[in-house]
């Protein structure tokens, strides 16, 4: 599903972030990617959805490279297949929670009357419909990963990158997300998860991210 080949990132010039990482995703699969130090993990993040360029190494998604890369245009169609969770979360602060949902489910799926129908379904079943009319600038920080969360499940994506998703402050948010990943990994999504520690014993494999490489955990 996703080969990603030994990997390396150099910042400002010729400062080594990281090098030789490599690993496979398949359908189905929970990786957690960890490490309590600054070792590069959003950068990867942003690499493996195409916002950044690694400085050498190839990622292989089913047939095609994403990196050696691609030009635009195909980045933009293979950006529809995977959800993404930045550490930085961002909306539309004047549009309601369902404004911003509805506004990222036309720019992923195209604007159609036909398809609002199953959107309202998707809407339903994320549990999300308590706070649909709220402004996300009025959400607590739970509410607004969990609005993340959801906006990048639109399309039923085959692979979710989230970064800095968990929080041991939040409880209920975090075993909201459990419910999700495990109901989208039944269904052959593969999740790709960034934090500090080791998360979801039994659920999750626990890839300790180095700057020369990955240790199992």
């Amino acid at each position: 599903m996703l080969i990603v080949n030994d990997l390396a990132k150099k910042i400002q010039g010729n400062i080594e972030l990281f090098s030789h990482l490599s690993f496979e995703l398949c359908p189905g699969d929970v990786i957690n990617i960890y490490h309590r130090e600054p070792v590069g993990k959003s950068c990867l993040a942003e690499i493996l959805y195409m916002n950044v360029s690694p400085f050498q190494g190839s990622v292989l998604y089913f047939d095609k490279f994403l990196f050696p890369m691609i030009n635009k245009k195909k980045q933009n169609k293979l950006k529809k297949d995977i959800g993404y969770i930045p550490q930085n979360i961002c909306f539309f602060e004047d549009r309601t929670c369902y404004e911003n949902l509805l506004f990222f489910h036309y720019d992923r799926m195209g604007f159609s009357k036909k398809k609002e129908k199953p959107f309202q379904e998707f809407l339903f079943h994320s549990r999300m419909l308590s706070m649909k009319n709220n402004y996300p600038k009025d959400l607590s920080y739970g509410e607004r990963k969990k609005l993340a969360f959801i906006r990048a499940l639109i399309g039923d994506p085959r692979i979710i990158i989230a970064d800095s998703l968990f929080d041991k402050q939040e409880n209920d948010t975090n075993d909201f997300f459990i419910s999700h990943i495990e109901r989208t990994k039944k269904q052959g999504a593969a999740w790709l998860l960034f934090s500090n520690e080791p998360i979801l014993p039994g659920i999750a494999v626990n890839l300790k991210m180095t700057k020369n490489g990955f240790v199992f955990s």
